[in-house]
């Protein structure tokens, strides 16, 4: 057994190199937003405000409670009037796939695998964060390089356009 704690450091090393190495993605270097993102981030911070701190609640769509899907639900209608599909399953489907390399941007749906079944979905804010319903503290703001988020991280859609007039129209 003592040979075996000779080996531990070495093999913490190397599993947090590793683990450090994972490309994940908005992690490119890529971080002024540009103008429309930022009109976006806007919109999405408005409507965040009026919901943080709301407790999750499996199936909730109100104030007294509301879930993930939900809450990307209506955040899309009341920010950009886009009407996305009621659960995360349905909206993994809308939009059109980013693929990990890519660059996020400000408003993209970023999707997660929670256990061997469970989905999670929120909203890319920009630098790193996103907006979500999180079982634990409700409608808040978490980091994607967190390091649950990060292992957990599944995929992303891209459900507006940010256009150059600025305004956020519904991808096909």
């Amino acid at each position: 057994m003592p040979w075996l704690l000779r080996f531990l450091p070495v093999v913490g090393v190397l599993w947090l190199a590793a683990c450090s190495s994972i490309p994940l993605p908005g992690s490119n270097g890529r971080t002024p937003l540009t103008q429309n993102e930022k009109e976006t981030r806007a919109a999405l911070v408005r409507e965040l405000d009026e919901w943080r701190g709301t407790p999750y609640r499996l199936g909730g769509e109100s104030r007294q409670g509301i879930d993930c899907s939900a809450f990307v639900q209506r955040t899309f209608k009341d920010q950009f009037n886009v009407v996305l599909p009621r659960t995360t399953s349905q909206q993994m489907h809308v939009g059109t796939e980013v693929n990990r390399g890519e660059p996020l941007l400000v408003g993209d749906l970023l999707f997660f695998r929670i256990g061997y079944v469970g989905k999670h979905v929120g909203i890319y804010l920009g630098e790193g964060e996103f907006m979500h319903a999180s079982t634990q503290e409700g409608v808040t703001v978490s980091v994607l390089n967190d390091l649950y988020w990060k292992k957990t991280f599944w995929r992303i859609r891209r459900v507006i356009d940010l256009a150059p007039s600025g305004i956020a129209r519904a991808q096909p």
